[in-house]
């Protein structure tokens, strides 16, 4: 719980950018993992199943964790049967891959130690983004946290709450989204492409 700030789409980009061992390495959870969503209330992922549409997207990444400033691209499938991710930097090299689906979670790199990672972290991130209003309240209020959603004509926002403190915001418009995680202080920017 303490180290999984690292596992956010711009943190690993950065982190591979750290790295100068090239040793290919990987990570595999059989069994859905718990993700803490603030330092007390935690839940395991939302199946893919939950997804009711297909998405498939090229997307340019900009991210802030503290003082760090990090871009990089990605591509993103979303349907009921998974969730697909692959980061590559900047020369179109792939950094990772990260494949999630009903009973496995599997995170894979050339360029990073997977067994530091918590892959399910940026799945849960994923969908917060992503997921359906209705699937993540019913999600949210099983873990103990308030979710509300707003839309202003083309731009919606999503809020997680605890207590009335915010610990994650999300607007989204038809080419962009930014994401912001109050309590573990990490933000990102995601241009959007074509489907």
């Amino acid at each position: 719980m303490r180290n999984f700030s690292r596992c956010m789409l711009f943190v690993l980009a950065a982190t591979v950018w750290m790295l100068s061992a090239c040793a290919s390495s990987s990570k595999s959870l059989k069994e859905n993992a718990v993700v803490y969503y603030s330092n007390s209330k935690s839940g395991e992922l939302i199946s893919p199943e939950f997804f009711e549409n297909s998405l498939e997207e090229n997307q340019q990444m900009q991210g802030h964790y503290g003082e760090k400033k990090i871009t990089g691209m990605s591509w993103m499938q979303l349907n009921d049967s998974l969730i697909h991710l692959m980061i590559f930097s900047s020369m179109g090299n792939e950094i990772a891959n990260l494949v999630y689906t009903k009973d496995s979670l599997i995170f894979t790199s050339k360029w990073m130690d997977a067994k530091k990672v918590k892959p399910e972290y940026i799945i849960a991130d994923i969908q917060f983004v992503y997921y359906p209003k209705n699937v993540l309240e019913k999600h949210f209020k099983k873990v103990g946290l308030e979710f509300k959603e707003l839309k202003n004509e083309d731009v919606f926002v999503r809020t997680l709450s605890e207590n009335d403190t915010l610990l994650m915001k999300m607007e989204k418009s038809k080419n962009q989204i930014r994401f912001e995680n109050l309590i573990r202080k990490y933000e990102y920017q995601i241009e959007r492409g074509k489907e």
